[in-house]
């Protein structure tokens, strides 16, 4: 997926915060919260990338969240949002 509107030399935030939730990238130790929220919103995320998207299957393991989590960890940014007591 292009992100035209994000022209470099932009980076993404390493946190933002305010007195209810948190915004910061998603880390190899988020793995358990991501994957049962990936697999819990499959049909969601496949509506969002279309008819022919092939991730998230329904046979994702952990593991492949895992390399998937990593991934975005070195590469591409992914942020989590979550409320300060759940973050």
């Amino acid at each position: 997926m292009k992100l035209p509107w994000l022209q470099p030399p932009w980076s993404p935030p390493l946190l933002l915060e305010t007195s209810v939730l948190r915004c910061r990238p998603l880390r190899l130790s988020d793995v358990i919260k991501d994957y049962d929220a990936v697999m819990f919103s499959r049909k969601e995320i496949h509506y969002v990338f279309g008819p022919d998207a092939d991730w998230p299957r329904e046979d994702l393991t952990l593991e492949q969240d895992m390399v998937d989590l990593g991934w975005h960890q070195k590469g591409p940014f992914l942020l989590c949002l979550a409320t300060q007591s759940s973050s």
